[in-house]
């Protein structure tokens, strides 16, 4: 970092103590393997949540969106070379620039192939940034050691979070989430970017892909709403993304999903107990019986087995196919024990679809009941 600082000629900036404040963006980039938009669609937005300055859209042309964290990236990319050494004003210094934001921009195409990107916008303001150095480069300024970008980021991770996981329960036929650019730039009182770096020490599968509808955007709007509010099933939201986002690994994948359903269950059991018992009790039942049900109700109290309370469950939000349901939660719990015994599975046989499917289909009747 010495070596950099004294080839950039960089200086010192004075600790800001006015209390003011600039303005930050924050994009996020994915692919999403199994959505489409339909043929004469460019572009379909997805959410807009003013409250949280929250926006997310699908679209086949994410370059003009990325084109400050592209160069962001860029810059950081000559930086860790040690070549970021030219004068600001310089061709050379501008050429090496474009050619690295050029190389960003076809590696991300690569990577998202022919499906729509998923382009997320949020933005802010934090205090003024108080760089230890500050590098002009004409069309941009470059802060070094002058913000902390990972707070930004986990302040949006939760909605982030939410909104994936609507987009895979609402399109249906998602098999796959893979980032692809994630960037934060400030912006100073004139509009000029500010590019802020802190350092420290330290299987291939066959789908179609479906248009998304207007009705599924709309869904997934009010899906992301529920989800980003809701403080019981964050670690559900977090691990079904993740099982989602895992690329090739069907055993996390798998492994990830199954978790997540098995929390589901268990946070969410005692709702749907009370509620199964109260329907049986309120159908005209003889004393007898009702005191029968109540004995049995208070002896199963805690030995209720994981499939024991799924099945309750699936009867109340999914009746038409409990039974179906039932037979994967059985099936893949197996796979599950076998796994962590250190027994051989065929990973490739591992029902990581259909654990998925239960998960998201589980969450989303379950947000929208109330």
């Amino acid at each position: 970092m010495e070596n950099f600082l004294s080839l950039i000629n960089v200086r010192s900036i004075e600790a800001n103590l006015t209390g003011e404040t600039m303005k930050f963006r924050y994009t996020s980039v994915f692919s999403i393997r199994g959505v489409s938009l339909p043929s004469d669609e460019g572009e379909k937005e997805l959410v807009v949540d003013s409250k949280a300055a929250f926006r997310a859209f699908l679209t086949t042309q994410p370059d003009p969106h990325m084109f400050e964290g592209d160069r962001s990236l860029a810059v950081m990319g000559l930086i860790m070379r040690g070549i970021f050494r030219f004068k600001p004003t310089s061709d050379e210094f501008k050429e090496q620039i474009a050619n690295a934001v050029e190389d960003i921009k076809d590696k991300r195409q690569k990577e998202g192939g022919s499906h729509p990107f998923l382009v997320i916008v949020a933005e802010g303001e934090v205090a003024t940034l108080q760089p230890e150095h500050e590098k002009d480069a004409e069309d941009f300024i470059v802060y070094l050691d002058g913000a902390d970008t990972a707070k930004i980021r986990a302040e949006f991770e939760g909605r982030i979070t939410a909104l994936l996981n609507s987009i895979v329960s609402e399109a249906g036929n998602v098999i796959g989430i893979r980032k692809l650019s994630d960037a934060v730039i400030f912006f100073r009182e004139d509009g000029k970017p500010v590019y802020s770096y802190t350092f420290s020490t330290g299987t291939l599968q066959s789908y179609v892909s479906t248009p998304l509808t207007d009705d599924q955007a709309q869904a997934i709007d009010e899906l992301y709403r529920a989800l980003a509010t809701d403080t019981i099933l964050q670690r559900v939201q977090r691990l079904t993304r993740s099982s989602f986002e895992i690329q090739g690994d069907p055993f996390r994948s798998f492994l990830a999903a199954w978790s997540a359903l098995e929390i589901f269950v268990n946070k969410v059991f005692k709702k749907y107990e009370t509620a199964f018992f109260d329907s049986m009790l309120e159908e005209g039942h003889l004393e007898a019986q009702r005191k029968y049900l109540e004995r049995m109700r208070n002896v199963m109290k805690g030995k209720y087995r994981l499939v024991d309370k799924f099945a309750v469950i699936s009867f109340l939000l999914m009746p038409s196919t409990a039974d179906q349901d039932l037979q994967t939660v059985v099936e893949a719990k197996k796979l599950r024990d076998k796994l962590f015994h250190g027994e051989t599975v065929d990973e490739k046989k591992l029902p990581v679809e259909r654990v998925q499917d239960l998960v998201i289909r589980s969450v989303r009747l379950h947000i929208k009941q109330g």
